[in-house]
């Protein structure tokens, strides 16, 4: 009985502590509490990855947006990202797990039209093929979180890192360009003024972007502009066929030296240090000291209008062809919320019947520009005035053909679209010939200058977006260097202008007009653009 008793005692015994081992055992999966460091770590991690896409692109464009753009976005990510948290949470029961996989959704979500836009551009396939593959995809890296018997904690702390950095190496290698964009730099003194007051006719001063000289438009296009140049001479025009601009390629290398009658930019600046020195530069200064009036007409933002009467300035190129959006709006597009409320067919690269002419708007800025600058001249003015005006034209966008017709929307940036670039020239040339015609029947003893910056790029486009290896780097710069420039004298003196740079030009019409001593400067350094993306002045 006793020795029963004792078996019994041992059996329950033994049945209390495996069951008492079982509970301990349970109580430790259920009990187990998520500690405040693995809580912070998670919205460390799911903050800057939700952070990077809006600090990117804010500063990427810190001088074009201001950064409370980025708070809706950065709002909509971080409450998507933290629902999706939750439901993770449930499905994993591990916080590093349900971080990391959250964050990896998180990419997805808010590149989720960026990446089927790409997607789209290199493959055939249907759009449901990529809806499939993105859903395969997550689906396989949740399966894997989910058996793996890892805790994950130092995937998710790495995922954190890697983000935060990028972010802190972003703002790094925006120092320069903050700093520049806030210098102020020192104003270039005026050499000499006018000297006497016996020539106080209006001058018209117009700057055509990308319009090649004679050399430039027979290398790249074989193109013979002899028509309108032959218009230009029978008007009295002076006609340099081989000025350069030896300086740089690019509008904002060359605009501040022209504009303040000396050398004081290279391509080795950054391009918001040189649009600063567009602030009242030493040409517009020259002016107002010998009693003229300064007007701009401003086509895309190419100059900067402080100091000067604006007859008309349209927005930014940036702004024209996107419709007026800011950065909170290219955010959401590139996210799932921009697939769900834009039409697939533009994804896909395809033109949508029921859509308007995304150039429409840019392409009425430049009627309206020629239009303002046919109707000015026959404007009565209290005082002399200098006009100038910057056209981003016949640059890219092609929108216009040599009737005045819209241009094919499909060739509006492509390089290998030689006579889309043609064509635009000679829609311009048609227009500029009824100025003219306005300025001499209006106003017939003004001065009119008649400028590109450099010439048409076939070379450096074709080099960056179609990789083009077809380039003889000396000839090339010296061809794209090549401008349109070309003088009517009014009642002055005609001066020959041969050869001579677009700032030289200047120079000589100062002397002729206002009795200065402008002497003629030769460029520090020729620059020659490098294949390979590398940029050299030597």
């Amino acid at each position: 009985m006793a020795e029963n008793n004792i078996t019994e005692n041992n059996t329950m015994n033994s049945g209390e502590k495996q069951e008492k081992k079982e509970k301990q055992k349970g109580g430790n999966v259920t009990k187990k509490r998520i500690s405040p460091a693995s809580i912070l770590q998670s919205i460390w991690v799911i903050f800057v990855v939700c952070l990077y896409p809006c600090a990117f692109m804010y500063i990427q464009n810190f001088t074009e947006s201001a950064i409370d753009k980025i708070v809706l976005p950065l709002f909509v990510f971080l409450f998507v990202a933290f629902v999706a948290f939750f439901i993770n949470i449930i499905i994993f029961r591990n916080i590093h797990k349900t971080t990391v996989f959250t964050s990896i959704f998180m990419l997805m979500f808010m590149n989720f039209t960026l990446v089927q836009y790409i997607f789209a551009q290199y493959t055939n396939l249907p759009e449901k093929v990529f809806m499939i593959i993105l859903v395969v995809l997550l689906l396989v890296v949740g399966v894997f979180l989910f058996i793996t018997k890892k805790e994950l904690d130092g995937v998710s702390f790495i995922i954190g890192f890697a983000f935060s950095g990028l972010i802190i190496m972003n703002v790094v290698m925006a120092i320069p360009k903050y700093i520049d964009s806030q210098k102020k730099n020192e104003e270039v003194k005026v050499e000499q003024y006018a000297q006497n007051d016996d020539f106080r006719e209006n001058v018209y001063y117009i700057i055509m972007d990308e319009y090649g000289g004679k050399e430039n438009l027979e290398y790249y296009y074989n193109y013979d502009n002899s028509d309108f140049l032959g218009y230009l001479n029978d008007k009295g025009f002076s006609i340099s066929n081989s000025t350069h601009n030896y300086e740089g390629i690019n509008t904002y290398d060359i605009l501040p030296n022209l504009l303040n009658l000396d050398y004081i930019v290279s391509p080795k600046n950054t391009i918001i240090s040189e649009y600063n020195r567009l602030t009242d530069p030493a040409l517009y200064r020259f002016f107002k000291e010998a009693g003229y009036n300064v007007e701009m007409i401003n086509h895309v933002q190419g100059l900067k209008s402080e100091g000067c009467d604006i007859i008309y300035e349209s927005p930014t190129i940036e702004m024209l062809l996107n419709h007026l959006h800011d950065i909170d709006y290219y955010l959401l597009k590139n996210s799932f919320i921009g697939y769900l409320m834009m039409d697939t067919n533009l994804i896909k690269g395809e033109e949508n019947p029921n859509q308007g002419d995304i150039y429409e708007d840019y392409r009425n800025e430049v009627l309206k520009i020629l239009d303002l600058l046919e109707e000015q001249p026959k404007i009565k003015k209290e005082k002399p005035t200098f006009m100038i005006c910057y056209m981003c034209f016949p640059h890219v966008p092609y929108v216009l053909k040599a009737d005045g017709q819209p241009a094919e929307r499909r060739v509006a940036y492509d390089a290998t679209a030689k006579q889309s670039y043609i064509e635009q020239l000679q829609y311009l040339n048609s227009r500029l010939e009824r100025i003219v015609d306005s300025i001499i029947e209006n106003d017939p003893n003004a001065v009119i200058v008649l400028q590109g910056d450099h010439g048409a790029r076939e070379g450096y486009h074709l080099m960056y977006q179609y990789s083009k290896s077809e380039y003889n780097e000396k000839v090339e710069s010296e061809m794209m260097e090549n401008p349109f420039n070309c003088v009517y004298w009014g009642r002055a003196s005609k001066q020959d202008i041969e050869g001579l740079s677009g700032l030289n030009t200047w120079r000589v019409i100062l002397n002729n007009l206002y009795g200065t001593n402008y002497k003629q400067i030769e460029v520090p350094q020729k620059y020659i653009h490098k294949w390979k993306y590398e940029s050299d002045a030597r």
